[in-house]
């Protein structure tokens, strides 16, 4: 099914929000939160009393710790009715004294005056049918010096997710029934979700939401998220925290601060990091990862025209593109090479039950970042009226 609206539809169609986390240990919820914030440069005790608007707040779950940081204004919009219900259920359950509104809109749709300190948006912008633009749409809701918290997506980052995608075709080929198609790809991914250390996530909204969810739109990485915001917001920080930036505080001023560079520069430097979250090596070559992600780019894209039924991604053609990913990470881990060989092997023979090696093998997923909404207009004003008191004759 092809949905109209990425996400609302399909999500609406079936009833469900399949975000779903397992918090019955609240204090160890709380914790992951806490370190994500802090790898974003965003400490807790800041946005006591501060206003802030979440974009897609799927289950609630992650809306619990943000009422937990106690911010004066709480805005919360997503079209979903179960979205919307789950949210609900979940702040009035662990929060009951916390203030917020809960707007029924699509995000693309909603529109106030109103500026926020903070504005989140979580597991939504990548796969819609324009992510930069819809990043730019949010992210206009931060007031200048605001900061804006989002996820990325790239090719490299969920190559396994999308190899799972196909197997997950193929081992299912011929069954319509969605209920029927579900119960049996949770089995057959069993094996792969186990092997993840943190999950905490219910295994079928894990292949509900990974697998069966429809894919409407392109992927977003880091660099093209920098890019949709690269005139008014700079990078702030990241998940994970790679980014360097050797520069003197001192030396920075003038036309920009040029963090949105750094930020690009480290990205192509590490991509290679994303394949494989149990691994990581130092920086390489710029040029080489660009390879990397230019092919892993490709899978995507057949992977994508095959769902949509526009040209299938024939066996043969995904083993030629997986040799070359495996070319791009030659000298990288052996566990990592050995599981893409693994499932180049499977998908040779056609045998996707018989997959070993890449079971373990899982991306890093989405990413964090966190830009800040350039205040410079402000800033010049701010300095010029202390100039003014400071020399009120102009000399």
């Amino acid at each position: 099914m092809i949905t109209e609206r990425p996400f609302v539809d399909f999500y609406s169609a079936h009833g469900l929000t399949p975000t779903r986390q397992d918090v019955s240990d609240l204090k160890r919820h709380f914790q992951r939160r806490e370190a994500l914030h802090r790898q974003l440069g965003i400490p807790t005790g800041l946005l006591k009393n501060a206003s802030l608007v979440e974009f897609g707040p799927g289950s609630g779950h992650n809306a619990i710790f943000w009422a937990s940081c106690k911010p004066a204004r709480y805005v919360l919009v997503d079209a979903t009715p179960a979205s919307l219900d789950g949210t609900r259920n979940q702040l009035d359950k662990y929060f009951p004294e916390a203030k917020y509104e809960i707007v029924a809109s699509d995000i693309l749709h909603f529109q106030t005056e109103e500026r926020f300190d903070l504005v989140v948006c979580e597991g939504v912008i990548p796969t819609q049918k324009n992510p930069g633009a819809f990043l730019q749409h949010i992210a206009s809701f931060a007031s200048p010096g605001g900061l804006v918290v989002m996820t990325c997506m790239d090719a490299i980052s969920v190559l396994p997710e999308i190899l799972r995608r196909y197997a997950a075709a193929q081992v299912t080929e011929g069954i319509m029934e969605f209920d029927k198609k579900l119960k049996m790809l949770v089995e057959f991914f069993k094996p792969d979700l186990s092997s993840l250390a943190g999950m905490s996530r219910r295994h079928e909204d894990w292949v509900i939401d990974q697998i069966l969810h429809p894919w409407s739109g392109p992927l977003l990485s880091m660099p093209e998220a920098i890019a949709a915001l690269e005139a008014d917001y700079e990078v702030h920080g990241s998940s994970p925290r790679f980014v360097n930036d050797w520069r003197w505080y001192k030396d920075l001023h003038g036309a920009g601060f040029a963090f949105n560079q750094s930020g690009a520069e480290s990205y192509f430097g590490n991509a290679h990091n994303f394949v494989d979250y149990r691994y990581a090596t130092g920086s390489r070559d710029a040029g080489e990862n660009a390879k990397l992600v230019e092919v892993c780019d490709a899978i995507y894209s057949k992977q994508f025209a095959s769902e949509r039924g526009i040209e299938p991604y024939l066996p043969a053609a995904l083993i030629q593109d997986l040799e070359r990913v495996i070319e791009c990470l030659e000298g990288g881990h052996s566990e990592t090479l050995a599981a893409l060989k693994d499932f180049v092997n499977c998908t040779a023979n056609g045998r996707f039950n018989e997959l070993s090696k890449f079971r373990k093998l899982w991306g890093r997923g989405q990413q964090y970042l966190s830009f800040i909404r350039n205040a410079e207009t402000a800033l010049v004003h701010a300095a010029s009226e202390v100039e003014s008191a400071l020399n009120p004759s102009g000399e």
